[in-house]
């Protein structure tokens, strides 16, 4: 079923792609007005998920959230390296703390993957795949033969992302089988620039095909049985990476270069029923503020949301896409009780029963797209 609406999903990012996009290049420049709108424009109304923990569950906005049908998972990568286990209904069932050189733990979380049984942590550097069951219970590991930074798993086989300039490959992608060997290799540059490193996921399942997110890329790639080729490729106007970024021989010197000026990259990605939902981090010089753009694909058309607009609801808290087409929105009481005093018609005054004003408490919010 998870398969059919992403296939359904993929057909119509594929049919409803305007005229500005038939070339794979889509206009968003993001230095001025056009094409932004508010929250209201976009989102219909937002539930509160109340979180009910213990208070050695700590959460933050540098957490990633993924969902199923049964259970939130939240995932301290940066952190306690600590992965928490909630139910639908928001109370706390498990935590997975396995940080460590032991043989049931992980030295790092590189990917982390929410399977039909099992939670699945890539540790980079053991070079190895670990499983948990939604009860924080280990249940298996298995030794990778090649080791790419971030992993994706299929019925199959894995994804792997290598990134640029790695000294192991031109290829940015590999294909592996089940012992992690590599099958197929794709996107090749030999471009040397420092890759970032990659907090939300590379690849999002699109149908029959693959959808590859790299922060230091102003495009989005798809992979499918006919090879590896831009699916969009984005001007954010003076936001744009240059090209001749990708062309210095010298990769601190391109660094250097870059972050001298103002730039965006696409932090994370995400399927959602009318298309895509991007969230972009800007790199803004001269002493201004950041501030970040949510992208919602919207009858064809691409909507910006800026973050920082007087509403901190969105900024850095945007964690992913439910089924049923909401915004998963980790955010702290006090944001919570501001947007709602700002925005009563989205959060009624009557469902902050469960929030005080404390900044280092947690919610799930999910934002109904229009």
């Amino acid at each position: 079923m998870k398969k059919l609406l992403l296939l359904v999903i993929c057909s119509a990012i594929l049919a409803c792609e305007n005229s500005s996009q038939r070339d794979g290049r889509v206009a968003m420049p993001l230095d001025g007005k056009q094409g932004f709108t508010t929250i209201e424009n976009v989102v219909s109304k937002v539930q509160i998920l109340p979180l009910v923990a213990t208070d050695d569950v700590v959460l933050s906005s540098d957490n990633i959230v993924k969902c199923n049908d049964d259970y939130i998972v939240v995932i301290d990568r940066l952190h306690s390296g600590k992965i928490y286990i909630f139910g639908r209904d928001g109370r706390h069932r498990a935590t997975i703390a396995a940080k460590g050189r032991g043989p049931h733990e992980y030295l790092d979380m590189a990917s982390v993957q929410l399977l039909d049984d099992s939670i699945m942590v890539y540790s980079y550097h053991k070079q190895s795949v670990l499983y948990y069951d939604y009860n924080g219970k280990f249940v298996g590991s298995e030794q990778l033969e090649f080791k790419p930074y971030n992993l994706y798993k299929t019925d199959t086989g894995y994804w792997g992302y290598v990134g640029f300039g790695s000294g192991q490959m031109m290829e940015r992608v590999v294909r592996m089988d089940n012992r992690g060997a590599i099958i197929d290799k794709y996107l090749p540059t030999e471009a040397k620039i420092f890759s970032m490193t990659e907090i939300n996921d590379i690849f999002i399942e699109c149908g029959e095909g693959i959808l590859v997110r790299e922060s230091m890329m102003n495009e989005i790639s798809i992979i499918n049985d006919g090879g590896a080729s831009s699916y969009m490729r984005f001007d954010f106007g003076k936001y744009t990476i240059p090209q001749q970024y990708y062309e210095y021989a010298d990769p601190m010197k391109a660094a250097e270069m870059l972050f001298a000026k103002d730039f965006a990259i696409i932090d994370n990605l995400f399927l959602c029923q009318q298309g895509l939902v991007m969230y972009i981090s800007r790199n803004v010089q001269g002493g201004k503020p950041s501030s970040d753009v949510v992208a919602i694909m919207q009858d064809g058309e691409w909507i910006c949301v800026e973050t920082n607009n007087g509403d901190t609801l969105l900024h850095k808290a945007v964690k992913g896409v439910t089924s049923e087409n909401e915004l998963i929105i980790l955010q702290d009481e006090m944001s919570i009780r501001s947007f709602a005093a700002k925005h009563p018609q989205l959060l009624p005054a009557d469902s902050l029963k469960y929030i005080t004003n404390n900044e280092e408490k947690y919610h799930i919010l999910l934002c109904q797209l229009k």
